[in-house]
């Protein structure tokens, strides 16, 4: 194949048309090639002048990228033994952590049960007491029903004994009749029973004396008043006087006579002195 240049001894060079044609298109394409590397080279400028930074990207000069590369290295070395020491440390304190975790969990279990066992105390003693509430409840009643069956005997007994000796009292106006009265063998049983009662009427209602009639006062007035009719005769006096529980009596009387309420006890105090009356005619006799 011959060369597109051809050189003759003979004469001048000469050069083709189609040599010209393939010269023009390399030009163009030298041309178009330039104009590409123009283009990238000032995209280039452009990269470089900071238009690209706002994406993220940035120059790094290679001697700081250097001294980067060596402290990355250096981390890489230290990081590890650093990274050991934390997590020994964090390990000790989950440990201990772990310890108080579990003496709290002890300590919890422990308040559970002591928990549990007063809980129990607290059940079986509020039951206890529910028990006994009841319990108290039911002697309240039994009570009741008792002061009231008391009351009831109270007030019966009151009655009969004021009937009795209210009879008791008018037969012993007679000489006669005092003198079956204390032949009898229960005589000194009737003086103690004169002498109770008067002390205990004496000291329920020494701070309270009852204002109505009733059969209560009008039974202890009754039994005055046979006291009083016993002195009234020689022979009762005599018996009164040499009987221990006649003495009793005596005395009784005049401790009524001085600690009784004076406007709220007139009828009793009026048998005490005809009683003391009465026993100062024995006195005169002597």
């Amino acid at each position: 194949m011959m060369s597109e240049y051809c050189y003759r001894n003979d004469a001048p060079t000469t050069v083709s048309r189609h040599s010209l044609q393939q010269m023009g298109l390399l030009i163009k394409k030298l041309s178009s090639n330039l104009e590409s590397w123009q283009k990238t080279w000032m995209s280039w400028i452009s990269w470089t002048n900071g238009s690209e930074k706002k994406r993220g990207w940035m120059m790094v000069d290679p001697n700081d990228l250097g001294k980067l590369s060596t402290e990355i290295a250096q981390l890489s070395k230290s990081l590890p033994k650093l990274v050991n020491n934390k997590r020994g440390a964090a390990t000790n304190v989950i440990n201990e952590l772990s310890k108080e975790i579990n003496k709290i969990k002890r300590l919890l279990q422990e308040s559970e049960l002591e928990r549990n066992h007063w809980k129990s105390r607290y059940d079986s003693t509020s039951l206890d007491c529910q028990n006994e509430k009841q319990r108290n409840l039911q002697l309240s009643q039994q009570v009741r029903e008792l002061s009231e069956q008391i009351n009831q005997q109270s007030d019966y007994t009151s009655s009969l004994g004021s009937a009795c000796c209210t009879l008791l009292w008018r037969v012993s106006r007679s000489e006669e009749s005092i003198q079956a009265i204390l032949v009898g063998n229960k005589v000194n049983e009737f003086l103690l029973l004169v002498q109770g009662t008067l002390e205990s009427f004496l000291t329920a209602y020494k701070e309270d004396w009852p204002q109505e009639k009733t059969d209560e006062e009008h039974f202890i007035l009754a039994m005055c008043g046979i006291i009083t009719n016993i002195a009234a005769s020689a022979y009762g006096r005599d018996f009164l006087v040499n009987n221990t529980y006649g003495c009793q009596i005596i005395d009784i009387f005049i401790t009524v006579l001085a600690e009784a309420p004076n406007k709220k006890s007139t009828k009793l105090k009026k048998f005490k002195l005809f009683l003391g009356y009465n026993y100062s005619g024995l006195l005169r006799q002597t």
